[in-house]
């Protein structure tokens, strides 16, 4: 069964890397309760103390529904000001 690797870059809502930490801890959460687990992050600095984090996370290809809850759940994780998928590739 193939594997499905995609990228989302995160902004938070509060600038502060105190904020980008907060809002990482509650979307590994969030994930984790559909059973998708965030297996790197990467954090960069945009400008004047706001961070954003590049998140993978890594699912099965033959759940074609896993990647539309994903997209739903990740914008209403408290927190989270943007949400951008800014990668796909098949592994």
């Amino acid at each position: 069964m193939a594997k499905v690797g995609v990228v989302y870059k995160v902004m938070p809502d509060k600038p502060g890397k105190d904020a980008l930490d907060e809002v990482v801890g509650r979307l590994r959460e969030a994930l984790s309760s559909i059973g998708v687990e965030i297996q790197d992050v990467q954090v960069e600095p945009v400008a004047f103390g706001l961070y954003s984090a590049k998140i993978l996370i890594v699912v099965d290809e033959e759940d074609e529904d896993i990647l539309n809850k994903v997209e739903e759940l990740i914008p209403s994780v408290e927190g989270i000001g943007n949400v951008e998928n800014v990668g796909m590739t098949r592994l």
